[in-house]
């Protein structure tokens, strides 16, 4: 009798803990997410302390705006793609084509669809245009940054690294403190 009460205090604690495990590998996925998801805010990721992005170039359009964020797709898309009792993955979207080549940075190819885009851009943003008299109207700086682009002799654009997600000792440490605090409470040791 006193065998089978046991047994069942040792299925109650094997099962509480199995539950408490995937409590904690959730909450691990969703402080994650968030740390990832303040690279946005912060301008740079944050492995032991924050490294801020390179700064955009592109004229007066993208002066003062925020780096990796136009429409808010690539921040939108960080997701917790899966969690089990195994452990979790967080990641991005399938569905957003660059989000590796501004995480890890690298080159593009310029093709002749790239530079007919630039020349686009370029007339958006007022480039080419004349006035009453004939002559050419100033050309703003984004104009002028297009323009140059379809010009350019260069035969690939260098992406630079913009991290955003990835290791971090900082959130190792943060999760680590975590899991270690409800370990702590679950197994009621006190720490003196």
């Amino acid at each position: 009798m006193a065998e089978n009460r046991h047994a069942n205090e040792f299925d109650d604690l094997l099962n509480g803990y199995r539950a408490l495990k995937l409590r904690m590998i959730q909450q691990a996925a969703a402080m994650a997410l968030t740390h990832f998801k303040e690279s946005f805010t912060n301008q740079g990721f944050t492995d032991e302390t924050l490294q801020k992005w390179q700064a955009r170039k592109g004229g007066a359009k993208n002066n003062g705006r925020a780096i990796l964020i136009n429409r808010g797709i690539l921040k939108r898309g960080l997701r917790i793609k899966h969690t089990s009792i195994d452990g979790a993955i967080v990641g991005e979207d399938e569905g957003i084509p660059y989000a590796d080549i501004h995480n890890f940075g690298g080159e593009i190819k310029i093709t002749v669809q790239m530079r007919r885009f630039f020349w686009a851009m370029y007339y958006k943003f007022g480039g080419g245009q004349k006035n009453a008299n004939g002559k050419a109207k100033p050309v703003n700086d984004t104009a002028l940054f297009y323009r140059n682009l379809a010009l350019s002799k260069k035969d690939h654009i260098t992406i630079p690294k913009r991290q955003f997600i990835g290791d971090s000792a900082m959130l190792e440490r943060n999760i680590k403190k975590y899991v270690t605090d409800e370990l702590n409470k679950f197994f009621k040791v006190d720490e003196r």
